[in-house]
């Protein structure tokens, strides 16, 4: 969702999972990012391995990932996406 808010934007974007790079890049942008999406900085460490669901269950123990938050979270990237859309 970070690259389809680049991509809308017109910024080119390099090949990456690395969300913290993705968000700088839409701030160095002058894209107003809301704050809240500094929160996905913490999936960083998570983002290939959620994609390819190759997250070991000891991991997600360890970390005590608030699963429902995270999600709530990427819901509002979605949105916040589809209205620069409009």
């Amino acid at each position: 969702m970070l690259k389809a808010a680049l991509s809308l934007s017109q910024i080119p974007f390099p090949r990456t999972h690395q969300l913290p790079a993705l968000i700088s890049l839409l701030k160095k942008n002058n894209i107003d990012v809301p704050e809240a999406f500094g929160k996905l900085q913490e999936l960083a460490p998570f983002a290939v391995d959620f994609r390819y669901d190759m997250l070991p269950d000891e991991k997600m123990k360890e970390d005590q990932i608030d699963f429902m938050a995270e999600r709530e979270l990427v819901r509002k990237l979605g949105e916040w996406v589809e209205e620069m859309d409009k």
